[in-house]
C-alpha cells in the first residue's frame, strides 16, 4: 500500500511540473541559439524561431551549411570562441507595429499565421575568440508569441 501511495505521489508530482510547459523567455531562445550555432544543431533551430522561417529556410538550414559557418568563423575568431549577448532594452510593440511585423512574415516567409504580441530588442551579440570579435546588433530581432510559445524572428 504503501508503495501504491509514493507512487502516485510521483506521478502526480511529474503531472504537475513536467506537463506543465514553460514559456520561453528571451534569453531562454538566445541560449538555445547560441548552442545551435555553436554546435550545427538543426533540431534545435525549431526551438528557436517559428514553424514559417523553418520551412522558408529549410535549404539554408541545414547540418552541413550551419558547420560550414560554423568553421569559418573558428578560423576567423579561434577555434575556442565563444558566443554571448546583452539586451538593454525590450520594448512592446504597437499594434500598428506588430501588424507590420504580421504582414511582412506573411509576404516574406509565407506565414500562415499572426504574431499575437512581440518585443522589440536592443542590444548586442558578440563571438569572442583568440584571433578577433564580431559585435553584432540585436535591434533586427524580434521576440513574438505565435499561439502559445515564443520565438526569435527577424523583424527589419
Amino acid at each position: 500500500m504503501k508503495k501504491i501511495f509514493l507512487i502516485i505521489i510521483f506521478v502526480s508530482v511529474f503531472m504537475i511540473t513536467g506537463c506543465v510547459k514553460k514559456e520561453k523567455t528571451v534569453e531562454d531562445l538566445l541560449d538555445e541559439y547560441i548552442v545551435a550555432y555553436t554546435t550545427a544543431d538543426v533540431e534545435l533551430t525549431k526551438e528557436i524561431f517559428p514553424s514559417f522561417y523553418i520551412e522558408y529556410s529549410k535549404e539554408y538550414l541545414t547540418k552541413e551549411r550551419l558547420e560550414k559557418s560554423l568553421q569559418s568563423d573558428k578560423e576567423k575568431l579561434g577555434d575556442d570562441f565563444k558566443a554571448t549577448y546583452e539586451i538593454t532594452k525590450k520594448t512592446k510593440m504597437t499594434d500598428e507595429e506588430l501588424e507590420n511585423i504580421n504582414k511582412k512574415m506573411t509576404d516574406t516567409y509565407k506565414a500562415t499565421e499572426n504574431a499575437t504580441e512581440c518585443y522589440k530588442l536592443e542590444g548586442t551579440m558578440t563571438f569572442k575568440g583568440s584571433k578577433d570579435q564580431i559585435v553584432d546588433s540585436l535591434s533586427s530581432v524580434g521576440y513574438c508569441k505565435y499561439s502559445s510559445n515564443w520565438f526569435l524572428v527577424r523583424i527589419y
